[in-house]
């Protein structure tokens, strides 16, 4: 609740501010096009994301409501609808761009990092749960410090071991949000260990755990703050940057889209894919549309058949 009334209340300022800039001697009801020059403000000028614009749009139906002036009929707008399209098929055209961090990766990660540095094993913890359980990077950790939301912060109680700690085959993962959980309920992880300890999920979190009591947060650095996204991604692209790879191609979902991938590799099937990575669409299948495997498989298959056919 207190998320919706901060995006009104800055719906409401980005509104005002496009009438003061671009459109002073508007008068309403406002048509289409003013509503289009609107969506490019918002895009173009003040750059927020496609899912931004669309919740400024429906604040709209309040904002009016409350000055008692009849809502906006934005579904009778088709070149509006089209606009939103466009602008939404950019921002993902954009983010289909990063690179996807596949187990081989974190492999390569693991191999060539400074192990004797306190926050490394903070650091691959996250990598490697995080590509192992097709996690978001979100579910993980904190946008920002100051920003802390207490019953969605992962904390040490969290994480189970199973049957015990000593001779762990397993181990759940309880994430207190999630953008699949529309009932709040939360969902537990399951991640099984990794015969090569090097590489292995379970292991890392042992180490990650022992020692801490239940209620202290989950990931943290040895300083004591809390990891934020920012601070993992810097230290991925670092990590990255060592193995002379373009880490600019690379953000936090790549860790998402590389665990569906080696999954996929590891011949997982689609539908076991889409369970893994919580997907209740089949938005997943865009991550497997471009695995070098794949296409080398397609082309040999195909170059058999020519040859039954001669």
């Amino acid at each position: 609740m207190k998320k919706t009334k901060s995006s009104y209340r800055s719906g409401v300022r980005k509104f005002k501010k496009f009438l003061q800039i671009y459109a002073p001697d508007l008068t309403f009801p406002l048509l289409e096009d003013d509503w289009m020059m609107y969506v490019a403000f918002l895009e173009c000028d003040e750059k927020l994301k496609p899912g931004t614009i669309g919740q400024y749009l429906l604040h709209m139906n309040k904002l009016f409501a409350c000055l008692n002036m009849p809502a906006p009929k934005f579904k009778e707008m088709p070149r509006l609808r089209v606009l939103r399209a466009r602008v939404k098929g950019l921002k993902i055209a954009k983010g289909k761009k990063k690179h996807p961090v596949h187990f081989k990766l974190v492999q390569q990660i693991v191999d060539i990092v400074d192990h004797s540095r306190d926050d490394t094993h903070v650091f691959l913890s996250i990598l490697i749960v995080g590509v192992c359980a097709l996690c978001r990077l979100g579910e993980l950790l904190l946008t920002e410090k100051n920003d802390v939301i207490e019953e969605r912060l992962l904390r040490v109680g969290h994480v189970a071991f199973f049957p015990s700690t000593d001779t762990a085959e397993y181990m759940t993962l309880f994430l207190p949000y999630s953008k699949t959980d529309k009932w709040g309920l939360g969902i537990n992880l399951v991640l099984p260990a990794n015969p090569n300890a090097k590489y292995c999920p379970v292991k890392y979190m042992i180490k990650l755990v022992q020692g801490r009591a239940p209620t202290e947060p989950l990931f943290v650095w040895p300083t004591g703050s809390l990891v934020t996204k920012g601070a993992f991604i810097r230290a991925l692209r670092h990590s990255l940057k060592l193995l002379g790879i373009d880490y600019k191609q690379f953000s936090g979902h790549s860790l998402r889209r590389g665990g569906a991938i080696s999954a996929k590799a590891a011949g997982a099937s689609d539908a076991l894919i889409k369970i893994l990575g919580r997907w209740n669409s089949d938005a997943y299948k865009v991550y497997l549309q471009c695995l070098p495997e794949h296409i080398q498989h397609l082309n040999s298959l195909l170059a058999a058949l020519k040859l039954v056919q001669l």
